[in-house]
Parts: structure tokens; C-alpha cells; sequence
């Protein structure tokens, strides 16, 4: 029996539709691929032009490569936009989540309108509790809530997030080094010592908790449980710029210059373009009379950071009331040269 002609036009229809929907797929498949060989070859812009008009079609890992094109080249409100695309399709993905957080944050730190800048902050803290809420014990989150708090100055919020790991992750000594940094700095003397020691026995070879213990005792008034502790630290990480100079820092405020002099040495030995460790190496050398010295150390210190021209110029005064008028002239010249 003959078909009649309908049913024929219906059958090609079909069969050129098919024809037509493999032949799209398989374009689609190597745009997609076109464009992971222009990301391996960091030719970025190329991956935007391939990818970008496709959004509504291209795979998830396209769409990771993509955003990672948008993020290579800065373009944050673009990477945020595509993210925000991946997660609408993906919502039970932590991981995209956490990304979009990233991004958030990143759009935040490029814009310069307070307003703005504060309500991508704000949804940048909320996908990475977003992340959180899909998968408690995704670390990176974790992480990154403690960094935005801290670059933010809410001291308050990390230590809270910081508890929450402790509760999360058990009793890790590096989690217990953030704790004891934090409360040293906003003065919970108690809660530091805890934490500090704490982090000393989980983590012996993070230096900075013993300088923070040290920073602790020296607040608490406890200046030789302070001095034990340095003491015993600078010789414990002897290559460490910030245990050397918070040696020297400690002896400096205790105007003994000689040994102050001695761990910032060290400091500067190990870190040569540290600024503060060569600014207070000049001064500590400058006030056990060593000025000819402390010289180049000023202009270390002068040249990397151009606050501390100052130091220069109030050197020279100091030499000039003493009568040592010609190396107050070196002094005075010198701080001309603190650019590089």
C-alpha cells in the first residue's frame, strides 16, 4: 500500500530534521573542544568568542572553561555572570557555588563605588555559605569566609568561622595558629594563650604562634615569660623574618640595641626587602651610635617603603644637634633617594 503524500513529506521532514540536530550536535562538540584547545594555548579572548554566544547550549565543563577565560582576563562581571548561569543549572554543586563566591569577591575588590562593592561582598559571603550549607566540610569555603573577614578587618566573624572549623574539622593546630593570631591582636590575652600554646603542640613549626604568645606575655606585662619565649623561638627558626624581627622588636623596645641588632641581622639576612626588619635594624644600629651604619639600612628601608623617609630625616637632625654636621648631610641626601 502507498503512503500518501503527506505521510512521505513528514517522513524526509524528520529523517532532514534528525540529519540536521546531529550535524548541530557535532559542530557544537568541536566549538566546545576548539575552545579547550584555545584556553591550554592562553589564547583567552579566542575561548569568550567561541563559547560565549553558546551559553544556552555548551556542556558544564564549557562553561568552567569559560569562566576561567573571563577570569584570566579580569573580566569579573562577566566571570560572575556566567557562574551565576552555571549555578542556576547546577544548584546542588558546591563547588560552582564556591567559585561564584570567589568571583563575587574578586568583582568587589575591582569596583571602586562603595555601594557596590559592598552588595558583591555581600553575595560573595552568601554563596560561600551556600557552598557550606551543600557540603559542611568543604575546607576551601571555610578558608576563604576567614580570608574575605579578615581583609575586611571583622576580626569578630573570622574567629567565629574559625570555632565553626575547630567544630567541623577537630582539633587542628593550624586552625588554632589563626586563633591565636587573632586574639593576640584584638587583645583576648586569655583566649590567645590558649590558643597560642595549643597551636605550639599541634603545629611546633609555625613560627608566628610563638610570636604571638610572646606579643601576648609582653601585653599581659609578663616581659620575661615574653623574652623566653622569643628567645627560645629565634633560635628554634633561626631563617624566619618574622620570628627574627619580632625578636629584635622586643629588645628594641627595651632599649637594648646591641641585641636588637643581633635579631634583626638575622631578619634582614633572611629577608632582605622586608622593610620593617631593615627600618628597625637602622634605628637599632643608629641608636648604639653606629649612624654611619645605619645608613644604607635607612635607605633599604627608605626605598622599599617611602613612609620611612621620615626616619631619614629625623636621623639627620638628631646628628646635626650632636654637631656631626657633615654625616647629617648624607643623611639628608639620602632621603632624596628613596625612590628606587
Amino acid at each position: 500500500m502507498r503512503l500518501p503524500i503527506l505521510g512521505y513529506i513528514l517522513v524526509l521532514s524528520l529523517t532532514a530534521q534528525a540529519a540536521q540536530e546531529k550535524k548541530a550536535s557535532h559542530e557544537l562538540m568541536k566549538r566546545e573542544q576548539s575552545a579547550k584547545l584555545a584556553f591550554k594555548q592562553k589564547q583567552f579572548e579566542d575561548v569568550v568568542n567561541l563559547l560565549n554566544p553558546y551559553t544556552d547550549e555548551v556542556s558544564a565543563s564549557s562553561f568552567i572553561t569559560l569562566a576561567g577565560a573571563y577570569n584570566e582576563l579580569k573580566d569579573f562581571k562577566n566571570l560572575v555572570r556566567i557562574l551565576s548561569l552555571l549555578s542556576e543549572k547546577r544548584p546542588k554543586d558546591y563547588h560552582v557555588h564556591f567559585m561564584l563566591g570567589d568571583a563575587h569577591i574578586k568583582l568587589a575588590s575591582d569596583s571602586k563605588d562603595v555601594r557596590k562593592r559592598q552588595e558583591e561582598e555581600d553575595a560573595g559571603v552568601a554563596a560561600f555559605r551556600t557552598a557550606l550549607r551543600l557540603n559542611r566540610r568543604f575546607r576551601p569555603a571555610h578558608q576563604a569566609l576567614v580570608n574575605f573577614f579578615q581583609t575586611a578587618g571583622l576580626n569578630h566573624e573570622a574567629r567565629e568561622q574559625l570555632n565553626d572549623m575547630l567544630k567541623t574539622f577537630g582539633d587542628r593546630g593550624e586552625i588554632h595558629a589563626d586563633l591565636c593570631r587573632l586574639n593576640s591582636i584584638d587583645g583576648f590575652l586569655q583566649q590567645a594563650i590558649k590558643h597560642c600554646r595549643r597551636a605550639m603542640t599541634l603545629a611546633p613549626n609555625f613560627p608566628e604562634s610563638y610570636v604571638y604568645l610572646a606579643q601576648t606575655y609582653f601585653d599581659q606585662k609578663s616581659l620575661d615569660k615574653a623574652e623566653t619565649t622569643l628567645v627560645q623561638a629565634a633560635r628554634k627558626f633561626p631563617k624566619s623574618e618574622f620570628v627574627q624581627y619580632g625578636a629584635g622588636q622586643f629588645f628594641l623596645k627595651k632599649n637594648n640595641y646591641p641585641v636588637a641588632t643581633k635579631y634583626l641581622k638575622r631578619a634582614v639576612a633572611s629577608q632582605s626587602e622586608s622593610a620593617r626588619s631593615q627600618r628597625s635594624l637602622a634605628n637599632a644600629l643608629f641608636e648604639s651610635g653606629l649612624s654611619k651604619e645605619s645608613l644604607s639600612h635607612f635607605l633599604k628601608a627608605c626605598q622599599i617603603d617611602q613612609t620611612a623617609q621620615g626616619d631619614l630625616l629625623g636621623a639627620a637632625s638628631r646628628l646635626r644637634l650632636k654637631g656631626e654636621n657633615m654625616l647629617a648631610q648624607e643623611f639628608s641626601m639620602a632621603s632624596a633617594n628613596c625612590k628606587k
